[in-house]
């Protein structure tokens, strides 16, 4: 079940419905999905709202965590993506300080009728006022709108057409498409992740690389001294012990007497010996392949 088929059975108890009719000028309706680069949205529903400057259209979005989102389609043939948040701010201000880094300047407010269709938040609001602000740079803009009990504080963005990807509810093939999209900027992730990874180096790696070998070939090295371990042993040991108990015998900082080193320091020989026979470290597995196979190292 890709992210679309989760969606609406989310918000539909798991039958598939849709509005009457596509609205606007982008024709969504409730069930279909938006894509916006790497984010995917689903639509929950669609507000129309008419003043003196024309219909504007609010597709009502969720993305995957259920955060709200508005695209906003305004009556000049722009558009905006606007992300509801939380925050405190002034409702009657001229200028808003304490969202974001940049002061936002009121650019234009008004008064609109309402019509919502599948928006719970708004159902029964039939006006809505709406203060609009802009950063200096006029690329980022706050929203205030009260729907007379429901207010929404959002922060938007303009977006161009073509940079959403438009999937219709019904449509097998363009969801097909929007999933491999999904699966591909998961496999760009993991992709990437690997790749750090092997910078940072691997002692596999550089053991079959010394030997000009396979990985599997390894794999008996790595069996033989895992049984051949007496940590392993110990280790099961102590799995299958109280773990509530403990021994007055013994602690964890105490030092063998009988282990010492040449020049007479204390050395703590259970330490050395649990890292020496420890079947997680690949680095000596990898250095006793190599000592003991020294005429297939190259």
């Amino acid at each position: 079940m890709g992210f679309l088929d989760k969606f609406r059975s989310a918000f539909t108890g798991g039958a598939v419905t849709a509005a009457p009719e596509p609205m606007g000028p982008l024709q969504l309706m409730a069930g279909d999905g938006v894509g916006f680069y790497r984010e995917r949205f689903g639509v929950t529903g669609v507000r129309i709202l008419e003043g003196d400057g024309g219909t504007a259209y609010q597709y009502v979005l969720r993305d995957r965590s259920s955060q709200r989102a508005v695209l906003c389609a305004w009556a000049d043939g722009s558009y905006s993506l606007q992300r509801v948040v939380a925050a405190e701010v002034d409702w009657n201000a001229d200028v808003l300080r304490n969202v974001g880094d940049a002061p936002f300047h009121l650019v234009r407010r008004g008064q609109f009728r309402v019509s919502s269709r599948g928006d719970a938040a708004t159902a029964g609001a039939r006006t809505s006022s709406v203060r609009h602000y802009e950063d200096p740079a006029a690329e980022r803009s706050v929203t205030l709108e009260d729907f007379g009990g429901y207010r929404e504080v959002r922060v938007g963005e303009p977006v161009l057409e073509p940079e959403l990807d438009i999937v219709r509810a019904g449509d097998a093939h363009a969801e097909r498409a929007h999933h491999e999209t999904d699966e591909r900027d998961a496999a760009e992730v993991v992709a990437e992740s690997g790749a750090r990874a092997a910078a940072r180096g691997s002692a596999m790696a550089a053991a079959l690389a010394l030997s000009g070998q396979h990985a599997e070939d390894l794999a008996p090295v790595r069996a033989d001294a895992r049984r051949a371990s007496p940590s392993a042993s110990r280790a099961d040991e102590e799995a299958d012990a109280d773990p509530t108990a403990y021994d007055d015998e013994r602690w964890a900082d105490e030092k063998d007497p009988s282990a010492t080193a040449e020049g007479g320091r204390e050395t703590d020989a259970d330490g050395i010996q649990d890292f020496a026979e420890s079947e997680e470290d690949e680095w000596l597995a990898a250095a006793q392949y190599a000592r003991e196979h020294p005429e297939e190292v190259r």
